[in-house]
């Protein structure tokens, strides 16, 4: 069946051509590039096309919208993985342990807003910041961590699919430097259905801190 008519099965624009997959399996990495939806047309402006996706609305405010973040007393920094080897595997969770970079002055900072910075969008399905109030090993390359780091549970900012950007309550702020969170650990939840071997991911999150 074609239910967007253009040419391509729905079985083929999910990659599963034949109808062969069941719940559980791998997928067949021959179909794994390409991937679109079975109820839109495309290529959008195609002739075939015409007409068949007036009912779509695809428009969308993608700017992140956090007004106190443009106060000329805001910091911000940006906390990425460095450059990793995603596994050829289905689904990966990747944790990376480290000190935040704070100024060396003594001062506490709060963060008040979080904004994702996406390296690689084919394996970025969420990540996660957490702060550690618990003795942890700082690390100099990411590693496999399925449910996050042991004594790093305190939330300093997190991302999904359809997110902007964390913006907190103007007069709110989780507490980091003095008094407050010097280490953290950021997890990434890569997914690779299609066992690619050669991808690598870098992703990160811009924080903004306001000092007190």
């Amino acid at each position: 069946k074609d239910s967007d008519g253009d040419g391509l099965t729905n079985g083929r624009e999910l990659g599963d051509p034949e109808c062969t997959w069941t719940q559980g399996a791998t997928p067949d990495p021959r179909y794994a590039n390409n991937i679109s939806h079975p109820g839109v047309c495309t290529p959008w402006n195609a002739a075939k096309c015409m007409g068949k996706n007036d009912r779509l609305d695809c428009s969308r405010d993608e700017t992140f919208n956090c007004p106190h973040i443009h106060d000329p007393e805001v910091l911000n920094m940006t906390l990425r993985f460095p450059r990793t080897l995603v596994p050829a595997k289905e689904t990966t969770y990747i944790c990376y342990n480290f000190q935040l970079p704070l100024p060396d002055d003594g001062r506490e900072y709060h963060v008040i807003a979080t904004e994702p910075v996406i390296d690689n969008h084919n394996v970025m399905h969420h990540m996660g910041l957490a702060g550690c109030t618990g003795p942890v090993g700082l690390v100099e390359e990411p590693y496999e961590c399925l449910m996050g780091t042991e004594g790093c549970r305190e939330p300093l900012g997190g991302w999904t699919l359809g997110q902007t950007g964390n913006c907190y309550y103007h007069m709110a702020g989780i507490p980091i430097g003095k008094n407050g969170i010097v280490k953290a650990s950021m997890q990434h939840h890569w997914t690779n259905p299609g066992l690619v071997d050669n991808w690598y991911d870098s992703s990160g999150i811009t924080r903004d801190r306001k000092s007190t």
